[in-house]
């Protein structure tokens, strides 16, 4: 048995409605949490300072959570 990418696990993520956007602004960026396969609940977040982050076990900005996120998510210069 093939071990599913975090690419496929976040797209599960979302189909599953495992994704709560908790906070959106201009200013701060967006929080998200995120309900992983353990039934845990994560932090994924992206700020304009400070780029991607999730407080999941993986600790990195490829976690499936991340994943999830960034696909309902753009992020670019906002004209004024």
């Amino acid at each position: 048995m093939t071990r599913e990418s975090a690419h496929d696990k976040g797209r599960r993520y979302l189909v599953e409605g495992r994704l709560t956007i908790r906070q959106f602004n201009r200013q701060h960026g967006v929080i998200a949490m995120v309900r992983g396969d353990n039934a845990l609940v994560y932090r994924a977040e992206w700020q304009p300072d400070l780029g991607w982050s999730c407080n999941c076990p993986a600790r990195s900005d490829q976690c499936a959570h991340l994943v999830a996120l960034r696909l309902i998510t753009v992020v670019g210069e906002v004209a004024s």
